[in-house]
């Protein structure tokens, strides 16, 4: 699937709005980079949002039915960065909680 990262974008920022983390966005690469306290935590491109994750939640996404991030076809995918599923796009609570865990996991919990 394609999607548009300008319009995922918001989606993110509304769910994680309330959480602890300063969350900052820069251009990159056609989407996003999403920073948590100034540390990378995720990704937002024409393949979804994608986070960055603790091995142990990274397997926990992919058995919510989450996939490793690939950008091109045929590449292998990431083994820190899991992308979710395109109907938790629309599900602001999911995309905080997982927003939430990759934070943690990026700046050591701070």
């Amino acid at each position: 699937m394609n999607y548009d990262p300008k319009a995922l974008l918001p989606k993110l920022e509304a769910a994680t709005a309330d959480l602890p983390y300063l969350f900052r966005h820069r251009a990159m690469f056609g989407g996003f980079g999403v920073y948590a306290n100034d540390k990378m935590t995720a990704t937002l491109s024409n393949v979804g949002i994608g986070f960055k994750l603790s091995p142990s939640d990274h397997a926990e996404l992919l058995r919510q039915g989450g996939v490793g991030l690939a950008y091109e076809p045929g590449q292998p995918p990431s083994k820190s960065y899991a992308l979710v599923p395109a109907d938790w796009h629309e599900d602001a609570a999911k995309l905080r909680e997982w927003a939430e865990r990759s934070a943690k996991f990026v700046t050591g919990g701070t």
